[in-house]
């Protein structure tokens, strides 16, 4: 079957780092907190939300220990969703990737495709099909691939999901090395776009370099234009230095207080970036969606708090929150 020439297919993605589940054991022994903030708790809420959106593929990052990666994709697979998990490495606490496709998108897998970042001799940044570690991890990198097709117009689009140590030379190698997919996606026949989903630690002060990366890999980043934290009764929206998608737990001590009195947009971390191309591929709107384990905080912030950090301190199913993208693919 041919490849529609003039068709247009949407596609709905979400993303979320869902907070190791490390986390979890220090948080249920903090004052005032306990087992509701256990892992298995906290991930049926990101699922309900994920539910609750509706999205054709999830990207999720961040589950080290085998059994909750287990229990995370057993929680999909209940939702109509077919999971797949890509590990750092084979270690029992490695960190995980997650991809899921809605059974009833219109979209269906290809294949997946399982890789990890690499450096070459000339120090050129690639994605490489074994296990390999690159000086500054040496634990590996890994990164989760689904190649998709319509399954009525045939476009195809090709989405990877994968989550960057936070500093230094290594994070940008890994980070290009992730870019440099889009690069050899679009030199297939016919070319495929590309979606770059997750946690790839992008700090705010690094804006600009960022910027010049997707700009020399010829991608752009699709830039969140509204919060929405889900109550019982209402949907909270916010926009502006109100937008970001990481808010800290108290486990996260030398970051926690500082952090808590700068606007949320000071902590952009997790991003879509896509295949700067708009005859293959647009961005149609793109949102952050906070997943939530308890009702917000109503109560004033105390002196110096940021009041949305605030409403959010300890509410949430993860301490990052989820970036819904809409897409539209051209053919």
């Amino acid at each position: 079957m041919k490849r529609c020439q003039s068709c247009s297919s949407p596609i709905v993605v979400y993303s979320q780092n869902v907070s190791c589940d490390i986390h979890s054991e220090k948080l249920k022994d903090m004052p005032g907190m306990g087992e509701e903030y256990s892992f298995s708790n906290r991930i049926k809420q990101v699922v309900k939300s994920i539910v609750h959106n509706r999205p054709d593929v999830v990207a999720l990052n961040e589950v080290r220990y085998k059994e909750f990666v287990n229990e995370l994709i057993a929680l999909l697979e209940e939702q109509g969703y077919m999971a797949q998990s890509f590990a750092n490495n084979d270690g029992h606490m490695s960190f995980n990737n997650i991809l899921a496709i809605s059974e009833t998108s219109e979209w269906e897998v290809m294949h997946w495709k399982h890789k990890w970042v690499a450096v070459d001799q000339l120090e050129q940044p690639y994605l490489e099909d074994k296990h390999c570690v690159i000086e500054g991890d040496p634990h590996g990198r890994g990164a989760g691939i689904a190649y998709l097709k319509h399954k009525t117009t045939n476009l195809q689009v090709c989405v990877l999901v994968s989550h960057v140590i936070p500093f230094g030379k290594v994070k940008t190698q890994q980070q290009n090395a992730l870019l440099s997919l889009s690069q050899k996606n679009m030199q297939s026949q016919p070319p495929i776009p590309t979606m770059i989903v997750g946690d790839l630690n992008r700090f705010y002060d690094e804006k600009e370099q960022f910027s010049e990366q997707l700009l020399e890999y010829h991608m752009l980043e699709a830039v969140p234009q509204q919060f929405i934290i889900p109550t019982e009764t209402e949907e909270i929206r916010l926009k502006g230095e109100d937008i970001g998608t990481f808010s800290p737990w108290p486990t996260d001590m030398k970051m926690y207080d500082k952090l808590l009195k700068e606007p949320i947009s000071k902590s952009p971390l997790d991003v879509h970036v896509y295949t700067n191309d708009p005859s293959l591929i647009r961005n149609e709107s793109v949102i952050t969606y906070a997943s939530m384990l308890k009702s917000p905080n109503r109560d004033p912030p105390p002196d110096g708090r940021n009041p949305v950090r605030h409403m959010l301190d300890r509410r949430m199913a993860s301490d990052h929150i989820a970036i819904i993208g809409r897409y539209s693919m051209f053919g």
